[in-house]
């Protein structure tokens, strides 16, 4: 992620759903550190890196969840783990630079290469990638947008589908290209 602004809480990836206490967010705090939390049917853990980011910067966050624990990690390195066997999957359509519930919140910034796995990621793993083109084609790879659609600084308006680079083709619809 890029954020272009920093002081308040802005989602980059959710499934939360206030309504049945379910799903995930990946998330940066008003503090600038970055947040993953699980809601586990009638409450939620928030597992805080302690690696603030800063704005106009690239910045790669990676969240995983294995059954057991919860961990995050900025630019490779895991800042957090936590022990969380609560989680219950979320209810709702997954949303990228966006929290629907309770209003909605944006995200501030630009957002590129998100994936979505079946299985917890190593850190290794996440090391191993996290600056390369996947093909697609990864054994547990459910979802992989790279943002590859559009103009580079052009009128982008027209564009209002979210490419799945996987074969699962979870295309999603755009809004604010």
């Amino acid at each position: 992620v890029c954020p272009t602004a920093l002081g308040k809480d802005q989602a980059i990836l959710s499934t939360l759903s206030t309504n049945s206490n379910t799903g995930m967010e990946l998330h940066i705090a008003s503090d600038n550190i970055p947040v993953l939390t699980i809601h586990g049917g009638i409450g939620f853990i928030d597992i805080k890196g302690t690696t603030a980011i800063a704005a106009n910067t690239w910045t790669h966050i990676a969240a995983t969840y294995n059954g057991y624990s919860a961990s995050i990690y900025v630019n490779g390195v895991q800042t957090k783990s936590v022990l969380a066997n609560t989680y219950q999957a979320g209810t709702q359509a997954l949303y990228l630079g966006r929290r629907l519930m309770s209003g909605v919140l944006f995200f501030t910034g630009k957002i590129d290469e998100v994936r979505v796995w079946n299985s917890a990621r190593t850190q290794a793993e996440i090391i191993e990638t996290m600056t390369s083109n996947l093909t697609g084609t990864e054994t547990g790879l459910l979802a992989y947008y790279t943002f590859n659609q559009g103009m580079v600084n052009g009128n982008n308006s027209g564009v209002n589908t979210l490419y799945d680079a996987t074969t699962n083709r979870n295309n999603g619809s755009l809004t604010y290209f």
